[in-house]
């Protein structure tokens, strides 16, 4: 039987940052002045200069069950921006943010959803499988041996079961892959097996082939357990995915 799932909509949504400019006199003192005299020169190093720029303008889309979602555009163009509003981590402006036809319940959304960041940050001294356990202990309240049964299924669902015993590893101790530690910070925001999942840029950093690896398993993903999954990425090209394209705003 298929789960229901997670259908989300976002209608007319408008996002602009303040780009507000604030004053800061600098006091110039000869050395024979006191400070609390009145100053030989006041430099103001800042005008004040209002004004707000436009990141997202009038932005539509809708991201379904069993599917994945691609926003598309450049840098600048306001992806990670339009993912956090998404995510109910950002309130637009203008516009809605609907979760299954309803206006969305962020504390409820941040329970069945999971939000994987460009960084990796992983702990690099542990192992694939205490990274996943950790953050299986944080997020679930189960016993023992039903937290490493979950660790264990997630694992070879990622394709990491060959490398649970080895070290995570950054650019100064050696571990796993590049594509591997992407695979394990998916992992970490998928433990509570989420209706919903969201990651900035997930192939950013990895090479072609890597990057298709990433995109086949979230593919997986979404088939198999009936999850939305929505994503960021700077150049379309992947096969069966939808795509939302975003350009950039002067203002």
């Amino acid at each position: 039987m298929k789960k229901q799932g997670c259908e989300i909509e976002a209608m007319g949504i408008t996002y602009k940052i303040s780009s507000k400019k604030r004053e800061h006199p600098f006091k110039i003192f000869t050395k024979k002045q006191e400070i609390n005299q009145e100053p030989k020169q006041v430099i103001n190093l800042e005008e004040a200069s209002p004004g707000a720029k436009h990141v997202l303008k009038d932005v539509f889309c809708r991201a379904k069950p069993w599917e994945i979602l691609a926003i598309v555009g450049p840098s600048g163009a306001g992806k990670s921006s339009l993912l956090e509003i998404l995510a109910g981590k950002l309130t637009p402006q203008n516009g809605t943010i609907l979760v299954n036809q309803n206006p969305i319940d962020k504390a409820r959304f941040k329970r069945i959803s999971g939000y994987v960041t460009q960084k990796d940050t992983l702990f690099p001294l542990l192992t694939v499988e205490e990274t996943l356990m950790f953050s299986a202990r944080l997020r679930l309240r189960l016993p023992q041996a039903q937290l490493s049964s979950s660790v264990k299924s997630l694992m070879k669902e990622l394709g990491l079961d060959h490398v649970a015993m080895t070290r995570v590893g950054d650019d100064r101790i050696r571990g796993i892959s590049g594509g591997e530690r992407r695979r394990v910070s998916i992992g970490v925001d998928a433990i509570h097996d989420p209706e919903v999942l969201i990651l900035d840029e997930p192939t950013s950093g990895l090479d072609s082939t890597s990057a298709l690896q990433i995109i086949d398993m979230l593919k997986a993903m979404a088939e198999t357990r009936g999850r939305t999954i929505i994503l960021s990425i700077h150049q379309p090209g992947f096969p069966d995915c939808e795509a939302v394209q975003l350009n950039t705003y002067d203002g």
